[in-house]
C-alpha cells in the first residue's frame, strides 16, 4: 500500500485543521487555491503548520484519528515542538525558481505569451536585438488603472 502524510493547516485567526493524504503537495495547494471545498475553504485554513510522513496510508488514517481526538492545547504544543513560529512551511510552494540574473515578475497571461518575440531569431529589431527574449506586453507596460462607477 502507499504512504500516506497526516498534516495541519491554520488561519491566521487560529482555526486548526488536521487532515491525511497521500500527496502532501497536491492537497496543501488545492487548500491554498481554494479548489478544496469545505471546512478549510469556510474558515481560511491555508497555512501548513505541522506534517508527519507514513510509509502506509492506514498508519497516517490511525495517526489523523488520534491527534483529531486531541486537545486543541495539546494540538498547539505539537506544532510548537517543530514549528515555534508557527511560520507556514508551504509559503513558497508553487513558485517559480529563478537564476542571480533574472527579475522576478508575476507569470504572464497566456495572451502574453503568445506575443513573446525572440529578437535575432526572427523577431522584431530595434534597442534589443542583441538575442535577449523581446516581450510585448510585459512587465514594462503600464497596466490600465481600475475605475469604480456608482
Amino acid at each position: 500500500m502507499a504512504g500516506g502524510c497526516i498534516y495541519i493547516l491554520g488561519s491566521h485567526t487560529g482555526t486548526l485543521y488536521i487532515g491525511v493524504t497521500s500527496n502532501l503537495y497536491l492537497r496543501v495547494m488545492q487548500h491554498k487555491e481554494g479548489t478544496f471545498e469545505g471546512f478549510t475553504a469556510d474558515y481560511g485554513c491555508k497555512r501548513l503548520l505541522y506534517f508527519e510522513g507514513y510509509a502506509d496510508i492506514r498508519t497516517a488514517i490511525a495517526r489523523e484519528k488520534q491527534l483529531k481526538g486531541w486537545r486543541r492545547e495539546k494540538k498547539l504544543n505539537l506544532i510548537r515542538a517543530i514549528n515555534p513560529e508557527f511560520k507556514d512551511f508551504a509559503q513558497t510552494w508553487g513558485w517559480k525558481m529563478i537564476t542571480v540574473h533574472e527579475k522576478m515578475y508575476p507569470l504572464p497571461s497566456s495572451t502574453h505569451r503568445r506575443n513573446v518575440l525572440f529578437s535575432g531569431f526572427g523577431g522584431r529589431k530595434g534597442s534589443n536585438s542583441t538575442g535577449e527574449i523581446s516581450t510585448v506586453g510585459g512587465p514594462s507596460t503600464p497596466r490600465p488603472k481600475l475605475c469604480v462607477t456608482r
